[in-house]
Parts: structure tokens; sequence; C-alpha cells
């Protein structure tokens, strides 16, 4: 018997979840994890970043932004989320940028409230937007050549499972 179920995890649930053998494939954010070749993934979407802020930052009058225009803002990070996290890290200093300035808050549900409060920016993989947030938040394009993140499956290295091919072939498709 096959069964297949959807979670609506965030990357951490997943990888914790991948790390301890309760699921056979999920789908995370790459990067180069300390795992110790825990994991291996197929690609799945490569994406460029976006920038979250508050409608009343001075960056949301821009259409788009560079990494130049970022340089000096406070980025918010997810303390719950290290895997995101450092996916979105290894993209931006491939390019130069570290944020000069870091805030940590719990989870994504929090984002617009430190977004608006502190006037800080969040960088995340294009195409994820906060639901609710319209009229508070605005989402402006990082523009800038060869920045990009990638989704993948993701799946252990030492697992067996033979079904893993099968799923990661007919995913190609």
């Amino acid at each position: 018997n096959v069964v297949i179920k959807r979670y609506s995890w965030q990357p951490q649930e997943v990888y914790h979840a991948l790390s301890e053998d309760r699921i056979d494939i999920g789908v995370l954010p790459r990067a180069n994890y300390a795992d110790g070749g825990l994991l291996k993934f197929q690609d799945i979407l490569h994406s460029g970043m976006d920038v979250l802020m508050a409608a009343t930052h001075p960056l949301a009058k821009k259409e788009t932004v560079s990494l130049d225009d970022l340089k000096q803002e406070t980025c918010v990070y997810l303390r719950d989320d290290p895997y995101s996290n450092q996916c979105y890290n290894e993209a931006l200093h491939r390019h130069g940028f570290v944020p000069k300035k870091m805030i940590y808050t719990e989870n994504i549900d929090t984002v617009p409230f430190v977004l608006q409060k502190e006037h800080a920016v969040y960088i995340k993989a294009a195409g994820f937007n906060i639901i609710g947030f319209e009229h508070e938040i605005v989402t402006r394009k990082i523009v800038c050549d060869g920045l990009r993140v990638t989704k993948s499956y993701a799946y252990r290295a030492d697992n067996q499972n033979p079904l893993i091919p099968i799923f990661l072939e007919m995913a190609k498709r």
C-alpha cells in the first residue's frame, strides 16, 4: 500500500521530520545544511527574491529595489526557521550582501507587525505574500542578476524506500 499525505509544515518541521525518519520526502529551501550529508535533494523551482516592508517604508515608493538599496536596512529573520534563513543568506552572500542589522521574530505570523513597528524589511523567495495585510505590507522585487533561491524535494540519503525514486521521476514530468 502507498500512503501519500500532504502536510502544511514550515521548513523547520519538514527538516526535523526527515531527520527523525517520520516522512520520506518533503519540500525544503535548498542550502548547504550542516547535516553531514543526511539529505539529498531534487530541485523543483528556482526563483528570484522579493522584499516585504511596511507600506510607509521609504523604499515602498519604488517599483523594484536593488541589494544596494537594502544595505542599510534592518532585516527580519525567523527565529524558528533557520533553514529558510540559511538558504536566503547563502543566496544573498553570493552577491556580497550581508545585513547591517538583524531582528529575529518568532515565526512568519509576527513578521508584518515587526515590519510596521521597526520599519525593517523581510527578504524572502519570490512569490510569497502575507495574507491579510495587503494595505499595510508591500512586496517589491529585488533586481539582481543571478540572485535566486531553490526549493527542492528533500529525502534522507539512507532511506531505502523504493518508491522515492519513482516519486521523484514522476515529479520531473
